[in-house]
């Protein structure tokens, strides 16, 4: 028997998870003064009545500072506990970098969440080291 990762009388958290990708790499950064939180996509929580696109958008925006100018594709969604063991549901989508974007930049967030203010060393990198929450959709589109 197959068993659900969590109570689904439980209302999950709305996440995205956006692949910014370009042909040398998949846009990543890196906690400057956090290394130990690893290399990571750009992700995070929907505001309540958000559109998901819209919440895709923002999370590449103020974690990274770029501006998509295409609509970031819906590759699927998985059922998870997040880090706090928090039901929730993560939409992973997919879009293709602007062009002009230099191959690193540094970052500081913006926004009101828990992460404004920092500083993230962001990048395309051609074959990053993602988390296993983070790489879920890997191969589907691209090979991380």
């Amino acid at each position: 028997m197959c068993r659900a990762p969590y109570d689904h009388r439980v209302q999950p958290v709305q996440r995205v998870l956006v692949y910014v990708e370009r042909e040398n790499g998949l846009l990543v950064f890196d906690h400057r003064d956090h290394p130990e939180a690893g290399t990571q996509v750009p992700a995070g929580g929907v505001h309540a009545g958000e559109d998901l696109i819209d919440a895709a958008r923002r999370e590449v925006r103020e974690e990274t500072g770029v501006q998509l100018d295409t609509e970031p594709a819906r590759l699927g969604t998985y059922e998870h506990l997040d880090e706090l063991g928090q039901p929730a549901l993560t939409h992973v989508f997919r879009a293709d970098a602007p062009n002009g974007l230099p191959s690193a930049w540094q970052h500081t967030v913006v926004g009101e969440g828990e992460d404004a203010g920092l500083v993230f060393d962001c990048r395309f990198d051609p074959a990053p080291q993602l988390s296993p929450a983070q790489s879920v959709f890997c191969g589907v589109k691209r090979q991380c």
